[in-house]
């Protein structure tokens, strides 16, 4: 049998979740979830014996979740760059650093600037 428009009968839905009337049920969709906090933590000893380490170059950043997991960032702060593993601060600093390229996974990097008295930049 068809329907006015044309296509098939409408199918008979049954609800995925049938709740009895007056029962209360938990929902996890007006839970706050627990923010994560990122907190400076020393820099790593691996990075500090890395050939193209430079002492205050580098900050390093841990961030613990809701579930205990903790995310490391390493950011290199002439470059304005964030690396979110052991691997990916050795290939910078190989790479970008030692090689001088000026490159580094297809970008180019520029230097963080600042202003000077005359509001032009200047590289650090």
């Amino acid at each position: 049998m068809l329907t006015p428009q044309g296509s098939h009968p409408p199918l008979d839905v049954v609800p995925l979740n049938a709740i009895p009337f007056g029962q209360v049920v938990a929902s996890n969709l007006h839970k706050k979830h627990k923010k994560s906090v990122r907190e400076e933590v020393p820099i790593p000893q691996w990075m500090k014996e890395l050939d193209n380490y430079k002492h205050g170059d580098w900050k390093v950043f841990r961030e613990t979740r809701a579930s205990g997991h903790k995310d490391w960032f390493y950011t290199h702060w002439k470059y304005q760059r964030e690396f979110r593993s052991k691997p990916e601060v050795q290939l910078f600093m190989r790479i970008a650093l030692i090689d001088g390229t000026n490159m580094f996974n297809g970008h180019v990097l520029q230097k963080k600037r600042s202003m000077d008295s005359s509001g032009e930049g200047s590289e650090y």
